[in-house]
């Protein structure tokens, strides 16, 4: 039987999260002992405070498919930004809500001007030129901390609209990460 690794105690740098895995493949085990669930872990019967309503969803989702026809993000050739995730190592992996900017031409806090096909990511306190590895839908990506940001409530990253096509990210939602 494989055994399990544990999550460590402590928060990351970047901020709280609202969950923590050991790998993004890791493999389950169950034994003949393991109870069958029956309901599910937990019952929520409000969202996290700072949780995007659905409104909120379907708005920047609306919002980043404007910008993937606008700019052309959907053109871009990112394959060869894409990480295998088979060849990340095993590690913990953290959950936070994430959204797309695409304030084109305009200044970034850690220097430069942002251009479409600009691959990072912004964070209101790693500093700038951090890696992070990004993982969504199968798909894995390490960026660097670009930016300043977000400034909305319950929301850790905001993804160049780059980044978000290459990780075929819809735009607001959660998100795995960790740094490296």
């Amino acid at each position: 039987m494989l055994q399990q690794g544990h999550p460590q105690a402590i928060e990351p740098v970047a901020g709280a999260a609202s969950h923590v895995r050991t790998s993004a493949l890791a493999t389950q085990t169950t034994s003949a002992r393991d109870p069958v669930p029956t309901a599910p872990a937990t019952i929520t019967r409000a969202p996290a405070k700072g949780a995007p309503t659905d409104a909120e969803v379907r708005a920047a989702v609306a919002r980043f498919q404007a910008a993937v026809a606008r700019y052309h993000l959907d053109r871009l050739n990112l394959s060869g930004a894409l990480i295998d995730p088979a060849s990340l190592p095993p590690g913990q992996w953290y959950t936070s809500i994430a959204s797309v900017y695409t304030d084109y031409g305009l200044p970034v806090a850690c220097g430069g001007v942002l251009h479409v096909p600009e691959l990072g990511v912004a964070n209101k306190t790693l500093p700038c030129g951090t890696k992070v590895t990004f993982y969504y839908g199968g798909r894995a990506i390490r960026v660097p901390v670009i930016d300043r940001g977000p400034y909305i409530a319950g929301r850790e990253w905001d993804l160049t609209g780059a980044t978000a096509e290459a990780l075929h990210f819809p735009g607001l939602g959660p998100i795995e990460w960790r740094i490296g």
